[in-house]
């Protein structure tokens, strides 16, 4: 069964989280039998514990077990707040695709971590991310993670798409099964402001779970 594993990063020091479970999004908020479903809609795996060390390993959810109102078509795929007319084409259209919900930089399907205050979400990274430096979330990779029922590949073609004002490029080949795919950001080299976005797949396997919104 594939996992996720990597390093939590916590905003404080004397900020603890005990496990971490995958978390999977329908859109409609319809019910269903397969993973729990914390709130209508919202559903989880079966939480890890965390290592002293901050490390962890997670199973990924096994097909069966997903519900089938968590997956979309696959040029549906996209369900971004900040994600503006970006129509995707797929090459497949029976191949369904977990819903990909971003708000801000944080995603689900995505990583939540528990504790005895509640739970909160995290963005990944491929580098810890320095909550106390000048930087933006931005000068960072966030990895996230979609199944595919089959192999099937998303593209933004000639669209023109944009996620927070700026240009954004959809190059996803996908799968069956689990996939690791990233946002990715480019820089101007002078300002320092971002001059493109582009979400494809990730092989980075240094991952870095950042604490960072209660749920």
């Amino acid at each position: 069964m594939p996992s996720v594993a990597g390093t939590v990063s916590y905003p404080t020091p004397d900020f603890k989280v005990l496990g971490a479970s995958m978390v999977m999004l329908d859109p409609s908020a319809l019910t269903s039998a397969a993973m729990t479903e914390v709130i209508p809609g919202l559903f989880a795996s079966e939480p890890v514990a965390i290592a002293a060390d901050g490390t962890f390993e997670l199973p990924l959810p096994a097909a069966e077990d997903i519900p089938a109102s968590v997956l979309a078509p696959a040029a549906d795929l996209a369900v971004m707040e900040d994600l503006i007319e970006c129509p995707l084409t797929a090459d497949s259209i029976t191949a369904r695709v977990s819903y990909l919900y971003m708000a801000g930089y944080l995603n689900l399907p995505g990583v939540v971590f528990l504790s005895i205050m509640g739970s909160g979400f995290s963005i990944v990274t491929t580098a810890p991310v320095d909550f106390e430096g000048p930087g933006d979330i931005s000068d960072y990779t966030i990895v996230t993670w979609l199944f595919a029922t089959d192999d099937v590949s998303v593209t933004s073609g000639a669209a023109t798409c944009s996620f927070d004002s700026a240009p954004l490029t959809v190059e996803l080949d996908l799968t069956a099964g689990w996939n690791q795919v990233a946002l990715s950001f480019q820089h101007d080299p002078d300002t320092g402001d971002v001059t493109g976005v582009v979400f494809g797949n990730d092989d980075a396997e240094e991952l870095y779970f950042n604490v960072v919104g209660a749920v």
